[in-house]
Parts: structure tokens; C-alpha cells; sequence
């Protein structure tokens, strides 16, 4: 079986494949907002709740991707839009 042990043993510079994927993936982030959406980072706005917030957005989305509780991804799904439309 793999799992984040064998990981550990097999690729002993873990740590910095993780630095390498996530500086990556925040360049990605950037790049993406400016050039798609035509708006900023949310971390220009609030930094604090961008950095500890969009890490476990991204992993909610892997997961009910997957097929995790879809009834918790509806009720998720739900207040977004209310939230949205209250917005504007």
C-alpha cells in the first residue's frame, strides 16, 4: 500500500517537493486571476483568510469531485448561491 509514509521514505526531499508544488500552484493562482478572471488575487483583499481559506477550498473541491458527501456539497453549493445573490 502507498501512503504519505512510503512517500516520506521514497522521496526523502519531501519537504521541498511540497515548496516546489505550492509556490507553483500560487504563481498558477496569479496568473490565473489576472489572466482569466480579470481580477485579483483574493489574497490582495485579505491575506490572512486567502492563505488559510483557499487550501481547504481547493481540498473540498478535490474530495466532492470524488464523490464525497454530495449532501453536504449541495447544502455548501446552496448557501454560496444565497450568498451571491444577496451580494449582487
Amino acid at each position: 500500500m502507498y501512503d504519505a509514509t512510503n512517500f516520506v521514505v521514497a522521496y526523502p526531499n519531501h519537504n521541498t517537493l511540497a515548496i516546489i508544488v505550492f509556490v507553483t500552484s500560487l504563481f498558477m493562482q496569479i496568473i490565473g486571476h489576472i489572466f482569466v478572471e480579470r481580477s485579483g488575487p483574493a489574497a490582495k483583499e485579505n491575506i490572512l483568510k486567502a492563505f488559510l481559506l483557499a487550501p481547504l477550498f481547493a481540498w473540498m473541491e478535490v474530495l466532492f469531485s470524488l464523490g464525497y458527501r454530495p449532501a453536504l456539497q449541495k447544502r455548501i453549493f446552496s448557501q454560496i448561491d444565497a450568498r451571491s445573490r444577496q451580494l449582487g
